[in-house]
């Protein structure tokens, strides 16, 4: 089975350092899968990627009591 289009997008994203789409992909991913099997797995990857702690990203070790660096690229709708 080939790639497809949501998977080629999480992949790019991956590629090009960009969390935003990456995150887009993991979750259309997660939403194309019907198997009962992974019903677990995708209720709780959703939960982690659709929630407000899911944007969070890791400081290095001296900082960690000291900041907390958020994307806030999710924060703000855009206006078209």
């Amino acid at each position: 089975m080939g790639l497809t289009e949501i998977q080629k997008e999480m992949i790019r994203g991956i590629a090009t350092n960009n969390m935003l789409k990456a995150r887009q992909g993991a979750l259309g991913a997660l939403n194309e899968d019907t198997m009962q099997k992974n019903k677990n797995f995708v209720a709780r990857y959703k939960s982690i990627l659709t929630s407000e702690h899911g944007f969070l990203y890791e400081l290095p070790a001296e900082l960690k009591g000291l900041l907390q660096c958020e994307d806030v690229s999710m924060s703000f709708n855009k206006i078209i």
